[in-house]
């Protein structure tokens, strides 16, 4: 006979069952079919910064994540395991790839040479300034970016003067080194005719400053300095000065310092003020710094060009018409995509072989990336000497 259970507790399931039989149709927890979804893919470069998207978050939203982190503690899984005697460290993948280095073509001259015949045969435009600010190529401001995957390479600077100084022979134009101080500009010209009032400035991170690029790594000391980031409690101006610290090791990384430069530098760690130090880090590295270009500079040179016709281009290495690829889909995209699927498919004897063979397919691509890249180049530097000449240029 059956007899009710007193239990509190659901009889058990007999399995196979059906899960969202369990719970009435309009239960947030019955399970639904996914008709269409969108597929996961790793955080790329060009995606919104998420500690500016919607809106900036204020300071110090990093201490108090951390905070919250510190407070939750040990999981129970985590405690488990360590009862277990569990290792809880990821499980260790295959070996990654040396780092790339940078691809120079093996017989630079000929590469170049043969470049600028390719761009001589073409007859540019010449109906508007290439490199003007209001189209938006130049990249700048530039944003670097603390997650994500497949930046561009960005042009290369060294390739890019010997392409244009060899143009600019072509077109009957010198190409010396001048140095321009004036009121509201000071800047030096990689090339420049004084005769014909023509040049080129080439903007990378040595040379372009105040608003032009800005670093994930550097930016809070700008920001700080401005007063634009604050900090209340004892506790906030402590964790906004290791902040600022550590922004300051990757905005003195790689330059040469000497004894009395890096004892300045400690001193300015010493500052309890961080608005003080970081206005302090700042004057250090304009003393050791060749004149930046500001974006108020940049556009101060464009409108020369059409005040006192002297034409200056300011070349930056982010263009976004010369990156080495993009999210569209460009030759260098679909040649790299290709040659991973090949390696998936192709046999080795050992990591290191595949590997190597991965490096040398690389190479090839980087050599057609980079030719890519300065034959765009060249294009945009005719049409700019072209547009000059329309515009007075003798």
């Amino acid at each position: 006979m059956w007899k009710p259970r007193t239990s509190a507790c659901p009889p058990p399931l007999t399995f196979p069952v059906m899960i969202d039989s369990i719970f009435p149709d309009n239960s947030p927890l019955r399970v639904r079919r996914v008709r269409s979804y969108r597929v996961p893919r790793y955080p790329d470069h060009h995606d919104p910064d998420p500690t500016t998207t919607p809106q900036p978050v204020p300071y110090p939203w990093k201490s108090g994540v951390a905070a919250a982190l510190l407070a939750l503690g040990e999981t129970s899984c985590d405690r488990g395991k360590k009862e277990q005697g569990a290792s809880t460290q990821p499980p260790q993948g295959p070996p990654l790839p040396p780092p790339a280095e940078r691809v120079i073509f093996p017989d630079t001259e000929k590469e170049i040479d043969q470049i600028v015949a390719e761009a001589l045969r073409e007859t540019p435009k010449g109906d508007q300034n290439p490199f003007a600010q209001a189209f938006g190529f130049s990249g700048l401001p530039h944003v670097s970016s603390s997650f994500g995957t497949g930046a561009p390479t960005p042009l290369d600077s060294v390739l890019a003067q010997k392409l244009i100084a060899r143009l600019f022979a072509a077109e009957s134009l010198k190409s010396q080194p001048t140095t321009f101080t004036e009121n509201d500009f000071t800047a030096t010209a990689q090339g420049y005719d004084p005769e014909k009032r023509i040049g080129y400035v080439m903007g990378d991170e040595k040379n372009l400053g105040e608003g032009t690029i800005k670093s994930w790594t550097t930016e809070n000391i700008f920001e700080i300095a401005a007063g634009k980031v604050t900090a209340a409690t004892p506790k906030e101006v402590a964790d906004l000065k290791k902040d600022l610290d550590r922004g300051a090791h990757y905005l003195f990384d790689g330059r040469t310092l000497d004894a009395a430069d890096t004892q300045h530098l400690a001193d300015i760690a010493k500052i309890e003020s961080p608005q003080e130090s970081a206005k302090a880090y700042l004057a250090l590295a304009a003393k050791l710094d060749e004149p930046k270009l500001s974006m108020t500079e940049i556009e101060h040179a464009e409108k020369m060009a059409e005040a006192h016709q002297r034409y200056l281009a300011i070349i930056s290495i982010v263009d976004k018409r010369f990156e080495s690829f993009d999210r569209a889909g460009s030759e260098y995209g679909k040649l790299n995509y290709a040659m991973y699927q090949e390696a998936e498919h192709r046999q080795f004897a050992t990591q290191e072989e595949r590997w190597a063979w991965i490096a040398k397919q690389q190479e090839s691509i980087n050599l057609k990336t980079q030719h890519e890249q300065l034959t765009k180049l060249a294009q945009s530097v005719r049409e700019y000497i072209a547009w000059a000449r329309r515009n007075g240029l003798q």
